[in-house]
């Protein structure tokens, strides 16, 4: 019984290990990253200031990935908006075209 005790502590003792970790890993993501607010959420010192950070930023990633589905579904929906119109005109103008050559003229032969 004792060993089985000592094997759950062990475990214990990694997961916990492994979740301080991920932890530290995941507050140096958020201190050095480029990302707008995530060094903000590791800065804050306070719960409830973590916590407005927090909710912040899930929101605007859920709104972020909102909008990147919409644009891309109503991109594959393939939207066409076609008008064609026909008229006969019996006298039709054409603008006038002037032609330059570009070479310089030479008077000797």
């Amino acid at each position: 019984m004792d060993r089985v005790h000592e094997m759950t502590e062990a475990n214990l003792k990694t997961a916990q290990s492994k979740s301080h970790e991920a932890v530290g890993k995941l507050h140096e993501f958020c201190s050095e990253t480029t990302a707008h607010g995530f060094g903000r959420l590791a800065s804050s010192k306070s719960i409830p200031e973590r916590l407005i950070w927090s909710v912040c930023l899930l929101s605007a990633l859920v709104y972020t990935a909102y909008q990147g589905f919409n644009l891309v579904s109503a991109f594959f929906l393939y939207p066409v908006d076609v008008k064609v119109e026909m008229k006969h005109v019996e006298d039709l103008e054409f603008p006038a075209i002037v032609v330059c050559n570009m070479n310089a003229v030479r008077k000797t032969v």
